[in-house]
């Protein structure tokens, strides 16, 4: 017979060891005929970066390109924006920076 597991919502930690990657919202990933690029903030304006994609995780996607921790890439109102165009951060969300994932 199966035993049932008495503590279901037990959590296993394990340490994986990979490469480290910028982590960007799945809706921030746009796409030319050259690759898939992020519309990365410089100051009060934006820069056209082309990233690879390494992973998807849920809503967020694993890129390999030229984005350092910290930098923001546009989330809102992708399809206007234009290398220069003027933007202006509404508000910063904890994610939104690239953050860090492994694969």
């Amino acid at each position: 017979t199966a035993r049932r597991d008495p503590h279901p919502e037990r959590a296993i930690r394990m340490a994986l060891r990979g490469t480290s990657y910028p982590s960007v919202p799945e809706v921030s990933v746009l796409w030319s005929r050259d690759g898939a690029y992020v519309w990365r903030v410089r100051g009060d304006t934006v820069e056209q970066v082309f990233v690879r994609i390494v992973r998807r995780n849920e809503a967020r996607v694993l890129v390999e390109g030229p984005l350092q921790e910290g930098d923001l890439v546009v989330e809102e109102g992708v399809q206007r924006v234009r290398e220069g165009t003027p933007v202006e951060i509404l508000e910063r969300a904890p994610e939104t920076a690239s953050a860090g994932g492994v694969a």
